[in-house]
């Protein structure tokens, strides 16, 4: 059954549609589906799938009906229709996201750091070998060394 193609009906179509994504009853399957997973959105597509209309109707700003689609990109923008439960979801994914930058620049940081050690421990093994060498050359005692110097260079990660 084609949908009149009359200005008001079509506009009403699309408010009606708004008004029952706003209170998460759908009639569309599809997006009562996403309504009972909680996942329901409001956006353009979802609004003119459930007014039955094409999306292209209200998906350029340039259109008749760019009220409507003024509408539905401001309750998009006031994030209205999400629950709280998503607001706080939202928010802790872009806290874990945060978390996740800081922990990566940590590990980087402590890398570098991790080669620097190494690098320090098989500089303190050469000047040892060299100390050793020097004083059998000169009959001397080998003299206490830090130890560091007894301990073997970590593996590098």
């Amino acid at each position: 059954m084609m949908k009149s193609r009359d200005k008001n009906c079509v506009r009403q179509d699309f408010e009606d549609a708004i008004a029952r994504i706003l209170a998460n009853k759908p009639r569309n399957p599809t997006l009562r589906t996403k309504a009972e997973r909680g996942s329901l959105k409001m956006n353009i597509s979802n609004v003119a799938l459930e007014a039955g209309r094409s999306r292209t109707l209200v998906g350029k700003p340039d259109t008749e009906y760019a009220d409507v689609r003024r509408k539905i990109i401001d309750l998009m923008e006031a994030d209205i229709g999400a629950s709280a439960t998503e607001r706080i979801i939202k928010e802790l994914r872009e806290q874990r996201d945060l978390c996740r930058v800081e922990r990566d620049r940590a590990m980087s940081e402590a890398h570098k750091y991790l080669i620097e050690l190494e690098k320090a421990q098989r500089r303190i093994l050469q000047l040892k070998t060299m100390l050793e060498r020097y004083q059998k050359a000169e009959g001397m005692k080998l003299s206490s060394v830090s130890n560091l110097a007894d301990r073997p260079p970590t593996q590098n990660r």
